[in-house]
């Protein structure tokens, strides 16, 4: 009986190596996954469109390169980025974009490559923007376009509309948004803080399928406990406490071996 309660002992001691870190699992829950499709829609600002349609500016707006437009949004489809599922970070960039013009042809603005970009503050949409400024066309100098590349062009309050995440995707619904003030620098009609459209998505994610930790799926071990202990420098702190109770199974099995022993000269005198 004691032989068997110090191989139990060693038993337990050795199974204990096999335990998967919790480290691993977190690692594993914080991969971010691919996106792969989905599409957003904004209707940039209502009163902007209004007034390019209008009888005063006379213009029009037309979608170009892959956006699309269905009274009273615009659309933009999903062309790649990654999300983390767990935290909802991550960045997404969108194809196509909007002309407007009006003013026969003295309005003429161009937004394009939507990046929408979720952090722990909130969230941000990035625009390509090109144009004529208000005082360069008035002036009637139409040669003079300034362009900017992934301009901060308004925020998104994903305190107010939090993104619903699921295995396969991710969307929100009418998220509000407000122009920044590098927005307001590169367009010019708007105050900073001033409210835009919403803004809603609806994204579908790829996710890689979680693999198999070392430790859990490997075979039990041939190799004496002895064998497997390593210099102290290269262990990590997590298995010392292993290494401990593999060094008390050893020690308690020593002296039970050698009670035995004593027992069995004992009952040889």
């Amino acid at each position: 009986m004691l032989l068997r309660s110090a191989a139990s002992a060693i038993t337990l001691a050795v199974a204990l190596l096999a335990v998967p870190t919790g480290a691993v699992a977190t690692e594993r829950a914080n991969e971010a996954c691919a996106v792969t499709g989905g599409f957003l829609t904004w209707g940039f600002k209502e009163s902007f469109r209004s007034y390019i349609s209008g009888t005063i500016a006379k213009g029009s707006w037309e979608p170009v390169d892959g956006a699309s437009y269905a009274t009273p949004v615009f659309s933009w489809p999903a062309t790649g980025g990654s999300i983390d599922p767990v935290t909802g970070e991550g960045s997404v960039s969108f194809g196509g974009g909007v002309r407007f013009t009006g003013h026969n042809g003295l309005l003429d603005t161009t937004i394009a490559q939507p990046t929408l970009v979720m952090g722990s503050t909130g969230g941000h949409l990035l625009l390509d923007v090109s144009g004529l400024s208000m005082d360069d066309a008035l002036a009637g100098a139409t040669d003079q376009v300034h362009s900017a590349t992934q301009v901060d062009f308004v925020t998104l309050d994903l305190a107010a509309v939090a993104p619903t995440t699921t295995g396969t995707g991710m969307s929100a619904a009418e998220v509000p948004t407000a122009i920044t003030a590098d927005g307001y620098a590169q367009f010019g009609n708007y105050e900073t803080g001033t409210a835009f459209d919403p803004i809603s998505f609806d994204l579908t994610l790829e996710c890689a399928d979680p693999e198999p930790s070392p430790a859990a799926s490997a075979e039990p071990s041939q190799t004496p406990v002895a064998a497997e202990l390593v210099d102290e420098a290269s262990t990590p702190a997590w298995g010392w406490g292993i290494g401990a109770a593999v060094a008390v199974a050893a020690a308690a099995a020593t002296v039970i071996i050698a009670a035995v022993r004593r027992r069995a000269r004992g009952g040889r005198s």
